[in-house]
């Protein structure tokens, strides 16, 4: 059978014939609920190949083509904040009021997933070689962002958001972050509680109404120069703005999305209001630390199928962010952060990265999900090998910058950290200063353990904004 198309390609391969041989078992509860639900024959169901459960499934009804994409929930039920009805009510609020999103057309109940329209278009703008194409369509979509934000919320009165007023405005989605990290966390986090503690108390003054966000914001499929939907609203709630603005300058970090500052005036203009930098600032922080909240406990201890390179690499990432938007926003200035020791591997961790290597290089991949968790393998027997040879020194480094902040001297990590933690929860904000510095030296020694090459984050600074006014 020849593959169908993955998103973004406009070649539809049709099969040969028949239907594919289905190695999982979801897929078979898949196609019955096509056939049941929609009256349509399934003729190619293929997995996307990527963490998360999703197909694209191509079915035919009355001689007609449909193209469906099917998003299950996640499989880690720590990362589920909203139930899957949640982002469906929002694609369908979307698709009433004109913003672009696909015909959700019901919710399979095993797996339970979203099954949708398979929209036209492909994402990432940093896959455009055209910097004037990009640019256009990143226009386009911050058009699309103001409206949303314009939005009346009484739209999305079928989504169940709850309202949001003062405080809950900014933290929100952010309380949701925290019961969750609380109730998975499994060893100390101290940079976690640090930044957690900084926006508790340092929150931005309340607005005067709630606006509808997406908060994973930058994430939409486009065809032909124009955006045909918006993705991954599984986050959407009542909110600041800010934090949609702040969420476009990481998501640069990983997809080259073209000029900000154009796209902030642009926003700007669009909007009919100025932007206040300190408040993208502030939700810099916020949201960049929501995800070493959320992953943290499993990059700890992972699970077999879990792809522990990428997690790491946006723990490490997404932790040294938002220190350094409170440092802008304190005024704390920050040394450059040393390099690694020129360390070189000792003979037998090269011959055992040999032998790890050469090992999964005789176990060829034969579908695009095991090609996908090989290049993880992979990817990990290098992570250990810079391990075994860096990290000793780095640690031994890091105790000494400890113990000029405690007091004493303290060998094993683990009651290191517990002794860190401890001192940051009882710290007074005088100490905001130092410990900025210090635990961004720190993470950021961590994320260049990862070596240089990253399969998530293109580059690794925000880019610098000259805000409209």
């Amino acid at each position: 059978m020849a593959k169908i198309a993955l998103i973004g390609r406009d070649n539809l391969e049709m099969p040969d014939s028949g239907v594919a041989v289905l190695s999982d078992p979801r897929e078979a509860r898949l196609v019955d609920w096509v056939a049941a639900e929609l009256g349509a024959k399934t003729v190619s169901i293929e997995r996307q190949a990527r963490w998360r459960p999703c197909w694209f499934i191509v079915a035919e009804r009355d001689g007609t083509i449909l193209r469906i994409y099917v998003r299950a929930r996640r499989e880690q039920e720590d990362l589920t904040f909203f139930p899957l009805s949640h982002e469906a009510e929002i694609l369908r609020t979307f698709k009433r009021t004109g913003i672009p999103a696909p015909e959700v057309y019901g919710i399979c109940p095993d797996p339970e997933a979203i099954v949708m329209e398979w929209v036209p278009g492909r994402p990432d703008l940093g896959t455009v070689e055209d910097p004037t194409e990009r640019q256009e369509i990143l226009l386009d979509f911050i058009t699309w962002l103001a409206r949303v934000h314009d939005l009346d919320i009484g739209e999305f009165r079928d989504a169940g958001l709850p309202p949001a007023v003062g405080q809950a405005v900014t933290f929100g989605l952010f309380d949701r972050f925290e019961t969750l990290y609380r109730n998975a966390k499994k060893r100390p986090e101290p940079e976690v509680e640090f930044v957690i503690g900084w926006l508790r108390r340092n929150p931005p003054a309340p607005l005067s109404r709630s606006h509808f966000i997406t908060a994973d914001s930058g994430q939409f499929l486009f065809d032909k120069g124009r955006v045909t939907s918006l993705l991954d609203l599984e986050l959407g709630h009542f909110g600041d703005p800010a934090f949609d603005l702040a969420s476009l300058l990481m998501r640069d970090l990983s997809e080259s999305l073209g000029d900000l500052n154009a796209a902030f005036r642009h926003y700007a203009a669009m909007s009919g209001a100025p932007i206040d930098p300190r408040r993208v600032d502030y939700y810099t922080a916020l949201w960049g630390i929501m995800t070493p909240m959320s992953i943290s406990a499993l990059a700890r201890d992972p699970t077999p199928e879990l792809d522990l390179r990428m997690y790491l690499e946006f723990l490490y990432v997404l932790s040294r962010i938002p220190l350094e938007a409170i440092a802008r926003l304190t005024g704390t200035a920050l040394e450059p952060v040393p390099p690694l020791p020129d360390c070189q591997p000792s003979s037998a961790v090269a011959a055992a990265l040999a032998a790890a290597t050469g090992a999964l290089d005789h176990l060829p991949p034969t579908t695009a999900i095991q090609g996908y968790r090989h290049g993880c393998a992979v990817e990990m027997a290098h992570y250990l090998a810079l391990l075994a040879t860096t990290e000793p020194a780095i640690l031994e480094a890091e105790k000494g910058e400890v113990a000029a902040l405690l007091g004493r001297v303290i060998e094993d990590e683990t009651e290191r950290d517990t002794a860190l933690e401890q001192f940051v929860l009882k710290a007074d904000p005088s100490m905001d200063a130092e410990l900025v510095r210090f635990f961004r030296r720190r993470v950021a020694r961590r994320q260049a353990l990862l070596g240089t090459e990253y399969k998530i984050f293109k580059r690794q600074e925000m880019q610098a904004i000259d805000w409209p006014t």
